[in-house]
């Protein structure tokens, strides 16, 4: 089966209450959020090795091709969207905020704690596995799942409360 073959099997099987104009947008999201770190990095060649360094510190004017590519409301405005429908769907079906709560944690919660096994081990390794950028790099999304995390588990015990 090939991938447009899958994607018209897919989209066939999707409700049709879904809002594809929103999974659209989201999907585009993603893709400039990729593409635009994707042109950002400029690597370069020292005596040591491999080494990266981002335009924005290289090329003055590419400051300005952020304000160019920004998708973070996106994000959040689909992600309110998305939210909404699944709690207008959960009271519909007779769940409770809670048990609403956890089953969208869980959501968040399963593809995070393989990469978070995978960078204890790498971190475990040190030096000897990454440079410090990579390092730094790979941990920077944390400041956000832990954000989320710590909005997540106070929401859950504001509803277990309940």
């Amino acid at each position: 089966m090939n991938v447009w073959s899958r994607a018209r099997s897919l989209a066939e099987k999707t409700p049709p209450h879904r809002n594809r104009y929103l999974d659209f947008l989201r999907a585009a999201a993603i893709l400039v959020v990729v593409f635009g770190h994707w042109l950002v990095q400029a690597p370069y060649m020292t005596d040591t090795g491999l080494a990266i360094t981002t335009m924005l510190g290289v090329v003055a004017w590419s400051h300005l091709l952020t304000w160019a590519v920004q998708v973070m409301p996106v994000f959040f405005i689909v992600g309110g969207y998305a939210n909404a429908a699944s709690w207008e769907a959960a009271v519909r079906d007779g769940r409770g905020y809670a048990s609403w709560v956890q089953s969208r944690l869980a959501r968040l919660v399963a593809p995070v704690v393989p990469l978070l096994i995978v960078w204890a081990c790498l971190a475990i390794d040190g030096p000897n596995t990454s440079d410090r950028y990579g390092r730094l790099s790979a941990n920077a999304p944390f400041s956000l799942i832990c954000t989320r995390g710590t909005w997540w588990a106070s929401a859950v015990a504001h509803a277990s409360e309940r």
